[in-house]
């Protein structure tokens, strides 16, 4: 039996440089942790993460999709905050005063700042 996890979206409609009109290369700096991330279990399989890279923070956001959504981002942050610490990065999470502005429903989490 399959969940449909075989059926993930692809990094480029996930993840974003600088803002949500640019997707980010796999190849960033961040390309690895932000993997994981995607591969990471979701209820219904829904994905409901995105990030926006600038320089060396990464701003997570989330999609309202179910009650699950937010529970949903922490599973796939914490993938990608183990991946970070697995290469040896170093980084703090914080609340951005002023993220990038997202569009849709999105909404805005937290971020992350490297070290490294």
């Amino acid at each position: 039996m399959s969940l449909g996890s075989k059926k993930r979206r692809p990094f480029t409609e996930l993840f974003y440089d600088r803002d949500f009109e640019h997707p980010l290369s796999p190849k960033n700096r961040f390309g690895l942790a932000l993997e994981m991330m995607r591969l990471a279990p979701s209820s219904t399989n829904s994905q409901p993460w995105r990030a926006v890279v600038a320089d060396d923070t990464v701003h997570f956001y989330y999609k309202p999709l179910s009650k699950s959504s937010v529970l949903d981002c922490g599973i796939g942050i914490c993938h990608f905050h183990e991946t970070e610490k697995y290469q040896s990065h170093n980084g703090k999470f914080f609340k951005a005063t002023c993220p990038p502005v997202s569009h849709e429903s999105w909404k805005y989490l937290y971020s992350y700042k490297s070290n490294s």
